[in-house]
């Protein structure tokens, strides 16, 4: 179905405020009936949506499977594909940190609200699907749920609440006897009403789940988002006891329980939630990257072998060579003694120098050798670490910063290892000198220039002592040979008589 233009266009943008001025009128408490008239441009005023047009009694069956089909793949499907394709961008645009602690999620609500967009897109398919369409269908509330999660994802999250609410209202389950009347969810004054239950029962007969249930979730999730964490949970508590909750919505559900616990540093409750949450998101990748979040969480709370267990898990399955290269490494960290920590140290070397050496890891390779050479640093095996550096600069073909990074790293090493040839050298070609380094560097290139020059010094002299010491011949016999080699290396010919 095409989008409508002109006058009537301008008259749905003015119709798309009314869900949002229903919903700012309801709270936690009460839904008031509240109407409002929009004035349609004049060449429209006598012409009603379908919208408008939607009678009191029950749908013909064939009419609605048609408003159905038009609303779910015209109007649904489109605007949904659009939050997703909205949230991976977001998710393509963030870029973890493995050498400290992950954040909850990958991505942040900074990405996603800068596309603005996009994202009134969604909110404006949504409400002419609404709008466009006989209202007793069975997407409207499923439209709704997609314009809260818009608002949620342009950081609006007063709007978002209402919408979420306004669903949590509108669609609760309602009797015969209950239709047209307000009523309070979770009590005993309804007809079939209960203190223990707020959600909606889903039978799973009619193969279309009740979108309100996943509103009760994005209503925890707002309140989260907005600090405001007792509301948040007394919901999820409500929920998890809820016999009629959904299992398709457990995972959901302990997801937002362990953000709860992570933002409130209770590392094991979230680690515990944060396991079960594993369903909540298909993808593979993510799934490893919750595996990384736990074990680093398990390591806070001083569970080095759960830990470890964990960082198996995300090396198993995880696509990512960055990911998995952090994790070898956080698991020798792991080890409780000297001799466990060399053998540890030694497989996982040997296991990145294979993955260096695997197709698929070419692109990888630098950080790679990176990663090698921290383990190497860690068991101070200094010139091994050097040369791994050196080949991540070979592999290293247009990340400038991670060359500088890994000339400083060869530079200190050298130092400290006293070999001030070297360190001189790569003092002397780095980039961009961390701030906090920046005196550290200007101080040791000053000490290792002067030490080179003394050096260098030292060794002319021994050289020249070493050869007055010759005999006679012995020392005719090494300056013609070293006349000859300068005239080599200078591509001179050679003058026997010379």
């Amino acid at each position: 179905m095409k989008q409508p233009v002109g006058h009537i266009a301008c008259y749905l943008r003015l119709a798309s405020l009314l869900s949002v001025l229903l919903c700012s009128a309801i709270n936690t408490n009460a839904q008031l009936n509240l109407t409002y008239d929009l004035k349609k441009p004049k060449a429209y005023e006598n012409r009603k949506l379908k919208s408008e047009l939607t009678p009191d009694k029950k749908i013909n069956p064939v009419k609605r499977i048609k408003e159905n089909i038009v609303t779910h793949y015209n109007f649904y499907f489109n605007a949904n594909n659009k939050l997703q394709d909205v949230l991976n961008s977001a998710k393509k645009a963030h870029k973890d940190s493995f050498n400290s602690q992950l954040a909850f999620y990958n991505y942040t609500l900074d990405q996603t609200a800068a596309q603005k967009q996009e994202l009134d897109s969604v909110i404006h398919k949504s409400n002419n699907g609404i709008l466009l369409h006989d209202l007793r269908n069975d997407w409207v509330d499923d439209l709704y749920l997609l314009m809260g999660q818009a608002y949620y994802y342009q950081k609006k999250f007063d709007s978002a609440y209402d919408v979420f609410q306004y669903i949590n209202y509108t669609f609760q389950p309602r009797t015969k006897d209950e239709m047209g009347s307000e009523k309070t969810i979770g009590s005993n004054i309804n007809t079939s009403g209960n203190i223990y239950t707020v959600s909606t029962k889903e039978s799973g007969l009619t193969g279309k789940s009740a979108a309100r249930n996943d509103a009760l979730v994005w209503i925890v999730r707002t309140l989260l988002a907005q600090d405001y964490d007792d509301d948040a949970k007394s919901l999820m508590e409500t929920l998890f006891r809820d016999r009629n909750f959904p299992k398709r919505l457990q995972a959901q559900l302990s997801e937002q329980k362990a953000h709860f616990f992570y933002k409130n540093n209770q590392a094991d409750s979230c680690t515990d939630y944060l396991d079960k949450s594993m369903d909540a998101t298909s993808s593979t990748l993510e799934k490893a990257r919750r595996y990384f979040l736990i074990a680093q969480l398990k390591t806070k709370s001083g569970l080095k072998e759960k830990a470890s267990d964990f960082y198996d898990k995300a090396i198993n399955i995880t696509t990512d060579p960055v990911m998995e290269a952090y994790a070898r490494i956080n698991q020798v960290a792991l080890s409780s003694n000297e001799e466990d920590l060399e053998k540890r140290t030694e497989e996982q070397i040997d296991m990145l120098m294979r993955m260096a050496k695997r197709e698929k890891y070419l692109n990888y390779q630098s950080i790679i050798f990176n990663a090698a050479a921290e383990l190497e640093i860690g068991r101070n095996k200094l010139m091994s670490a050097i040369d791994l550096l050196l080949k991540s600069n070979a592999a290293n073909t247009d990340d400038q910063t991670g060359r500088s990074y890994n000339n400083l790293t060869i530079a200190t090493l050298a130092f400290n290892n006293k070999d001030y040839k070297l360190a001189k050298t790569y003092y002397d070609s780095l980039g961009l000198i961390p701030t906090d380094r920046q005196n550290e560097v200007d101080l040791r290139k000053k000490v290792t220039g002067e030490l080179v020059d003394l050096l260098s010094t030292i060794e002319e002299v021994d050289s020249l002592e070493a050869i007055a010491k010759m005999p006679q011949k012995e020392r005719d016999d090494y300056l013609k040979s070293l006349l000859k080699k300068l005239k080599k290396e200078e591509g001179l010919l050679e003058d026997e008589e010379e």
